[in-house]
């Protein structure tokens, strides 16, 4: 049952990663506000992830995007991510 739970630690270290690799894939990164009510869940060894942010365009009007995640909790590398505007 231990590789179910997620601590705080993880949840917040899950969240930072995903806003690294988020903010590279943005036209305008430094627009980025991140809604801090994110999802973040553990199974079998992988966090999987999921959020919005809001963020400029290229027509630099703001957007909603949402993103998610999965993060292997060994190795700390990202498995399959996607970004899409909402």
């Amino acid at each position: 049952m231990k590789d179910h739970y997620i601590t705080d630690a993880e949840s917040r270290d899950a969240f930072d990663l995903a806003k690294k690799t988020v903010k590279k894939d943005l036209k305008d990164p430094d627009s980025a506000k991140f809604d801090d009510n994110y999802i973040a869940v553990k199974n079998d060894g992988i966090i999987e992830i999921v959020g919005k942010v809001r963020a400029k365009n290229s027509f630099n009007a703001m957007t909603l995007n949402k993103w998610g995640m999965h993060i292997n909790t060994k190795t700390h590398k990202i498995t399959d991510y996607f970004l899409e505007q909402i």
